[in-house]
């Protein structure tokens, strides 16, 4: 039971499903660095291994799965919440913001 997650943004999904499902084994991708340091944290609350954090792109995933030793065929689901999350719009600093005040941005990644 490996459930890769391709938008982790603040977790909830993959919580969800840990909480659902406790044998799951999760790989939580984010391009968003906050996103990924939550998934770190939200590791740590788990039993080792459960919860594999990964800060990237889409295009990224077969670089990971291959460094964890996960062969091709053997991922039973994958999940998506395409867009921007509540992490982006609520914070005017992250330049997603229609309601509060801050600076056009909207990169998920603002270092890239």
């Amino acid at each position: 039971k490996l459930i890769v997650d391709m938008t982790f943004g603040n977790g909830g999904h993959t919580q969800h499903i840990l909480q659902t499902a406790p044998g799951v084994e999760m790989i939580c991708l984010d391009r968003d660095p906050l996103a990924f340091s939550e998934a770190q944290k939200m590791a740590k609350l788990h039993k080792p291994g459960q919860i594999k954090p990964f800060n990237g792109k889409f295009t990224d995933l077969p670089q990971f799965l291959h460094s964890e030793g996960i062969m091709p065929g053997t991922v039973d689901g994958f999940l998506f919440d395409v867009g921007a999350s509540s992490m982006q719009f609520d914070d005017g600093g992250r330049g997603f913001s229609l309601s509060k005040d801050g600076p056009l941005d909207m990169r998920m990644d603002q270092t890239r």
